[in-house]
């Protein structure tokens, strides 16, 4: 016969399975309660393409055996090299924000050594061990303004390395030696810009150029006795520095003259330093600067330069910096200067020189494909290196199944891409099971950037099938609205409304109903219209030609509704569609409504959630008893995004961006109070952002990092009732 003490064991692991089969048969159903959120927010990084910050012009180089290698970061340091089939790309130090401002180099061995900036500012130098990379701290810096780097291995594979503090404007010279790092202070007066000319002699004895807070150029190099440092003039920017066959220092940097930023050459003789001008550029109306110099020398000592054009003040163009990218060489005693062939942009180039002389030019537009320019025989040709990217316009769907929807715009590729991803019951998911795109094929010949047209966009909704259906908005192909729905996996493309005016302000939002008809709700400056897919041969309903904002949802019979502003009362207006027709009222008196958004609860009641002036949030609720309001917030300067999603019972969820402080904020109610939340304080305004709810309740977050170019996901994990069962079960 069992002993009590089993009996007792099996009645607790007989009632932990009572209450498991209980879960698991439960409906599924919005674990909030109205008085508390059980759980906590979390983060992940949805979508982190390759980041390429603050590149220097010592970050691509030949190794011994002719083999192209590049280091860049920003993100995380990485490393590409030439293959003939393309580039291999490895990741060298796996830290999130290594890899800034990183220097390289290779020793006569072929190991290859970089010096870079890690998250938190330290001073970081890597190296390969045989097996991979080994990476150590020197000395914490600063991010604030980030320091001059210069790197050189001697013949024995010992690294030098020249950096500014950014901290107190110092230069040292430092080296690597058994017990350590051994330093050496060279100036207390030099300036922080592209990087540090740091060169090696036949000897191993180091060489190195930087310019002066006060705008002048040094030279200097160590000897039996000491350093000897030299004053060779003028100079505006940093100096590119290399050695000759013979030990003759030459450099480049860029130096005022006539009320002009002029690029010259220097190179040491027994009478003194010798100068020649490279280049002047001028303008009519703005000085052009030019910056960050790479240099090197071909094997006939003839030099080689590429370099930087800031057209910033030149183009004018609001929060938005333009670098044109230059190439020079020295041929029967003249320089000649390529320019605009190719027509790339890029900041801080970085030159090489191949085995057979001729040049490779690695350059990063806005951050964003990475891209090698090379002289050929046929001209100038370019290979991708790295696609990079910048998600933007996120847009987010969880459906029925528990599988999370979403797309973006990929700046670096110019494409629009559909993700899908199954998320587990605790909300959690292993990056996307497929990411596909959806249009246009890769065009990398478009900018990245035009200020003067709107931005991209993307609306997204899923069918019960678990079919997506997109509308998107590209304003470098005609600003059209086009809807993309899809077929097994072929993308279909029709077009739903052409030549949106780019100098207007326009919306739309979209919803599909049950039987995967969509529903579109947009504005332009003819008011606000309502069209469904069997409508796309040009039917639609003009809803208020003084409407604005519109926003979109379906009831539980799938009868839409659209709220949208008066453009010229701000009054909240409501549209629905009734066997009859349209039927439109106002819900308030006039508001200053700068954007809003409508959801339906379970019970069919619609919610709105509105932008007042740019100074509060708002809820709008309707009972039956009439509607109501609560201020979810209030704050100094609020903007877009804003958006709106229900729960079952009637709980909102809305998230909203505060200018004060650069928030991203979310708030719900905890019966008829706010509660709000900072899910993240970003660097840039008016992130774009979306929010959706999962089957268990949960909301959902997928926003834009600009800063760092990321597309991150945040998700309200919950705290599940059966995990206090689970060990029960377990129990032996």
């Amino acid at each position: 016969m069992p002993s009590p003490r089993t009996l007792f064991s099996r009645l607790l692991c007989l009632a932990g399975l009572f209450w498991a089969l209980l879960l698991l048969a439960a409906p599924s159903q919005p674990v909030f309660a109205q008085s508390s959120l059980p759980g906590s927010w979390q983060r992940g990084c949805f979508d982190c393409p390759h980041f390429f910050l603050d590149r220097t012009p010592q970050s691509a180089f030949f190794d011994p055996s002719g083999r192209l290698h590049v280091f860049y970061g920003g993100e995380q340091l990485y490393h590409a090299a030439a293959q003939n089939s393309g580039w291999a790309v490895e990741v060298v130090d796996a830290t999130l924000g290594a890899g800034r401002s990183a220097t390289a180099a290779a020793d006569p061995a072929g190991q290859l050594h970089v010096v870079y900036l890690d998250a938190a500012g330290w001073l970081r130098y890597a190296h390969q061990n045989g097996t991979g990379w080994q990476s150590e701290a020197i000395l914490p810096l600063s991010l604030e303004a980030l320091p001059s780097l210069g790197l050189a291995v001697d013949p024995l594979g010992t690294p030098h390395i020249a950096f500014r503090s950014d901290t107190d404007s110092r230069l040292f010279y430092a080296v690597r030696t058994t017990s350590g790092w051994q330093s050496t202070l060279l100036s207390t007066a030099a300036a922080a810009l592209c990087h540090t000319g740091l060169a090696l002699d036949t000897a191993g004895q180091p060489h190195v150029a930087y310019t002066t807070e006060s705008s002048r150029l040094h030279y200097a190099h160590a000897t039996s006795s000491g350093w000897t440092d030299t004053e060779i003039g003028g100079a505006s920017s940093s100096a590119a520095l290399a050695l000759d066959t013979q030990n003759t220092p030459h450099i480049v940097a860029a130096a005022p003259e006539n009320g002009l930023s002029s690029l010259f050459y220097y190179v040491a003789s027994p009478e003194g330093w010798r100068s020649e001008r490279i280049d002047t550029p001028t303008s009519s109306t703005a000085q052009i600067d030019v910056r960050c110099p790479s240099l090197r020398l071909a094997n006939d000592n003839t030099p080689h330069v590429a370099y930087q054009l800031d057209l910033t003040a030149l183009l004018r163009l609001p929060g938005q910096q333009t670098f044109q990218v230059r190439y020079a060489v020295q041929q029967s005693g003249s320089w000649q200067v390529v320019v605009g062939n190719p027509p790339y942009s890029g900041k801080a180039p970085s030159l090489a020189l191949a085995p057979d002389q001729r040049p490779h030019i690695l350059l990063a537009a806005a951050s964003m494909q990475l891209t090698d320019l090379h002289l050929t025989p046929d001209g100038w040709q370019s290979d991708l290196v790295d696609l990079g990217g910048a998600p933007t316009s996120p847009a987010l769907f969880l459906d029925g199944a528990s599988t999370l929807h979403a797309a973006a715009f990929d700046q670096g590729t110019h494409q629009f891409l559909y993700y899908r991803s199954p998320l587990s019951p605790d909300a959690t998911y292993n990056r996307f099971t497929e990411r596909t795109v959806f249009w246009p094929s890769a065009d990398t010949s478009l900018p990245t950037q035009q200020p003067h047209l709107l931005p991209p966009g993307i609306r997204l909704a899923v069918d019960p099938q678990q079919q997506p259906h997109l509308v998107s908005r590209f304003p470098a192909r005609g600003n059209d609205l086009l809807y993309h729905t899809r077929t097994d996996l072929e993308w279909e493309i029709r077009p739903v409304l052409s030549q949106v005016p780019a100098t207007q302000t326009d919306d739309w939002e979209i919803a599909v109903d049950s039987s995967g008809l969509l529903h579109v709700a947009a504005s332009n400056q003819n008011g606000v219209f309502y069209f469904a897919s069997t409508d796309f041969a040009g039917s639609s309903v003009w809803l208020d030609p003084d409407g604005s904002h519109p926003s979109i949802a379906l009831d539980s019979a799938q009868h839409p509704t659209v709220a949208y502003a008066k453009t010229s009362s701000g009054h909240p207006m409501l549209a629905t569609l009734t066997a009859s027709g349209w039927f439109t009222q106002p819900l308030l008196p006039t508001l200053p409504i700068a954007d809003l958004q409508l959801a339906f609860d379970g019970a069919d009641n619609p919610t709105l959630a509105l932008v007042l002036s740019d100074t509060a949030i708002l809820l709008l609720r309707s009972t039956p008893t009439g509607w109501i309001s609560v201020t979810l917030e209030t704050a100094t300067a609020l903007s877009g995004p804003i958006d709106l999603a229900i729960a079952a019972t009637g709980i909102p969820h809305v998230i909203y961006y505060a200018q004060t402080g650069r928030q991203l904020s979310y708030a719900t109610l905890a019966g008829d109070l706010p509660v709000r939340y900072t899910l993240d304080t970003l660097d840039v305004a008016s992130p774009a952002a979306s929010l959706a709810l999962d089957r268990w309740g949960a909301p959902h977050v997928l926003y834009e990092d600009a800063a760092r170019h990321d597309l991150n996901h945040l998700y309200w994990q919950v705290v599940w009732p059966h995990s206090v069962y689970l060990p029960i079960l377990l129990r032996p």
